[in-house]
């Protein structure tokens, strides 16, 4: 014998899922906006709070964008990655684990009062950035199976090619430009893939939040 749940109880779980997904969509956009504009909102609030240490300028942005991103992780692994996926589990998995290293890895740098590439906060960084670009390879494989949406599928598209592109720019910005290619550029081409991915995500979380 089965039951049906009450007419108001399954609207109630049903608001309940859209809130989750309109604010998993938020902060999907949101961080995936400020990973992309890293440099220039570091830049930014340098500028407006000369007498905060520099560390700390860059810790705020960074960890601010790090966990705006998980916030919105969560929610595409809950509307779209079926559990049982191997593959989406895993790569949901490392994508996680490599916002939350790169987020300790901003904060030890306040700790430390610097962070450069040999110290425990730049290495948490590095190892979590490439947590995050391999991770992503799965997770977007996993995603364009998943959903025929085209917002969703060019975000799919975009993670799986998110470390060719990644290296492929960062090589290509010091053979044309040079030893001094600035750390804005050099981070566009790091960030872009990943951070334009989540952005599509999070319009295609807010649009499928009914």
């Amino acid at each position: 014998m089965t039951t049906s749940q009450p007419p108001t109880v399954t609207a109630q779980q049903t608001g309940l899922r859209s809130a989750h997904a309109r604010r998993a969509g938020i902060a999907a956009t949101a961080g995936g906006a400020l990973f992309v504009l890293l440099p220039f909102v570091e830049s930014i609030v340098k500028d407006l709070f000369p007498f905060v240490p520099a560390s700390v300028v860059f810790a705020l942005p960074e960890v601010a964008s790090f966990l705006l991103l998980l916030g919105g992780l969560y929610g595409v692994f809950f509307r779209y990655i079926d559990g049982t996926s191997t593959v989406g589990l895993g790569g949901a998995a490392l994508v996680g684990l490599g916002l939350i290293a790169l987020s300790a890895g901003s904060a030890l740098g306040v700790v430390a009062g610097e962070r450069t590439m040999t110290s425990p906060g730049g290495l948490a960084v590095s190892l979590g950035y490439f947590a995050v670009v391999i991770g992503g390879i799965p997770l977007g494989i996993d995603l364009r199976q998943a959903t025929g949406r085209v917002p969703a599928r060019l975000a799919a598209g975009l993670l799986i090619v998110s470390l060719p592109v990644a290296l492929g720019g960062v090589w290509l910005l010091e053979t044309v430009v040079g030893p001094s290619v600035s750390a804005e550029l050099t981070w566009l081409a790091l960030g872009l893939p990943v951070g334009l991915a989540f952005a599509l995500l999070g319009t295609q979380l807010w649009a499928d939040r009914a």
